[in-house]
C-alpha cells in the first residue's frame, strides 16, 4: 500500500536459506541490520563474525535483514494535517500528499509514521496505527491534539 501510494521503504529480506542473507548483503556494500523476529531490536552486521552469526541463526529459523537507513523522523497524520516532529525535511513537500493518500487508502485518520533518509531519499521505516504522541516534541504534540479536538468536533469519526 505504501508503494502505491508513491512511497519507498527500505529493502527486506526474511529467508532461511544458507548465502542468500550475505548475498543480500552484498548488494549494500556488506552492510545489514539484522531485525530479530521475535523483538524489537536491531543489530548492524558488517563483520565476517557477524555474518557467521547470522549464518548459524538461518540453521535454526529464518532471520529478517534489512537496508540500514540514517536517523528516524517521526510524522503524524490527523485528517489532513501531516504534523512532522521538529523541522521537515527537505522532500517532505513532495511525500506529504502520498502520505495523505497512505491514511486514506488505509482507512486511518490518524496515524504515525517513521521516515528516514535511504540512498539519498526519504523512505518510509516505520507505520504506527496508534500514534504514540508522548513521542513527538512539546510543540508537535500541542498542534497534534489541537487538530484532534478540530477533527473530533467537525463530527469526523477518527479511525
Amino acid at each position: 500500500m505504501l508503494w502505491r501510494c508513491g512511497h519507498k521503504t527500505p529493502e527486506v529480506l526474511v529467508s532461511n536459506v544458507p548465502g542468500q542473507a550475505r548475498a543480500f548483503g552484498s548488494r549494500l556494500q556488506d552492510e545489514v541490520v539484522y531485525a530479530p523476529l521475535t523483538s524489537d531490536a536491531r543489530y548492524l552486521i558488517s563483520s565476517d563474525q557477524d555474518w557467521l552469526g547470522i549464518e548459524a541463526m538461518q540453521r535454526c529459523a529464518p532471520v529478517c535483514v534489512t537496508q540500514p537507513h540514517g536517523a528516524t523522523q517521526l510524522v503524524c497524520i490527523v485528517g489532513e494535517s501531516v504534523i512532522w516532529d521538529g523541522a521537515a525535511p527537505s522532500g517532505a513537500e513532495t511525500v506529504e500528499p502520498g502520505l495523505r493518500r497512505f491514511a486514506a487508502e488505509a482507512g486511518l485518520s490518524f496515524l504515525q509514521l517513521a521516515v528516514a533518509e535511504t540512498a539519498g531519499e526519504l523512505r518510509v521505516v516505520q507505520v504506527e496505527p496508534f500514534p504514540r504522541v508522548e513521542q513527538f516534541s512539546e510543540a508537535a504534540r500541542q498542534e497534534i491534539v489541537s487538530d484532534l479536538a478540530n477533527l473530533l468536533t467537525s463530527g469526523r469519526r477518527i479511525q
